[in-house]
């Protein structure tokens, strides 16, 4: 009996120590992910990034995937962000215009964006924003505003942005 149950150990040991060296030399495809804050987050695999550039891009695409999760501008010829331009891409994140010469953002350009975490206009000519332009937008944490040539901020322009951790507004007017 003594026998039987140390050949059972020696069994289950040998076992383990198989089942480790498979592991090892055959990771699943999952042990590279990571779970974020939210475990309702949309998995990398399935998210896309649209990045518009040169002066070929005039507005803002009506792409209607609703899996876009960041949508970066850089340089591009838009001019103006219209009410409801995000309207089809509900699960956006992230939203960049760097160097663009936006003059315009109307309010309710980012309704119905409640992922929204971060969001930045800088390099713009913008001179001025209206109170509602940030308005609905729950999750929004970063805001940046810099260097793109706002006078005047009116009163009430963030109010409802209880998540907004950091707000730059460097080099305006």
């Amino acid at each position: 009996l003594r026998l039987l149950c140390i050949l059972c150990v020696f069994s289950f040991v040998i076992q383990q120590q198989l089942f480790l060296f498979f592991l090892f030399f055959h990771p699943h495809q999952c042990q590279s992910q990571t779970l974020g804050a939210d475990p309702y987050e949309m998995p990398k695999d399935y998210q896309e990034v649209y990045r518009g550039s040169k002066n070929d891009v005039k507005e803002i695409p009506k792409i209607a995937k609703s899996f876009i999760s960041e949508m970066i501008f850089v340089q591009t010829s838009i001019t103006a962000v219209r009410k409801g331009a995000f309207r089809y891409m509900p699960n956006l994140t992230k939203i960049l215009f760097i160097g663009n010469n936006i003059k315009t953002v109307e309010p309710g350009a980012f309704d119905g964006l409640k992922k929204l975490r971060d969001l930045e206009i800088s390099g713009a000519s913008l001179e001025e924003l209206a109170v509602g332009t940030f308005q609905n937008l729950p999750s929004l944490q970063r805001l940046e505003l810099r260097d793109s040539h706002i006078r005047d901020i009116p009163k009430g322009l963030f109010e409802g942005l209880e998540n907004l951790g950091e707000l730059s507004l460097h080099i305006n007017a």
